[in-house]
């Protein structure tokens, strides 16, 4: 009896070093930038079988609600002419 409970004692010391894995960190959130939004909804308006769209999807590892939102930023103009701008700083 003694010997199983040092056994047990010794195991569980051993399993204290290492990071508990059951517990998965959470990914970021993808980001995509407009000329990759862009790219992704001309390739999809392109396609002509409803199949092709699912299979661009897919491969692009997207979802359909992805190309919804961008059609939206797209009309909205929030994908034209994304630049970067440099921050105006006044001289007082």
């Amino acid at each position: 009896m003694k010997a199983q409970k040092d056994k047990l004692i010794q195991l569980s010391k051993k399993n204290q070093n290492r990071p508990y894995s059951e517990v998965l960190e959470k990914r970021p959130r993808r980001e995509y930038i407009a000329k990759y939004k862009l790219r992704v909804l001309q390739e999809a308006e392109n396609c002509t079988a409803p199949s092709e769209v699912g299979t661009l999807l897919r491969q692009e590892g997207l979802f359909s609600s992805n190309l919804t939102a961008w059609r939206k930023q797209k009309e909205q103009g929030i994908l034209q002419g994304v630049t970067l701008k440099m921050r105006q700083v006044e001289n007082k």
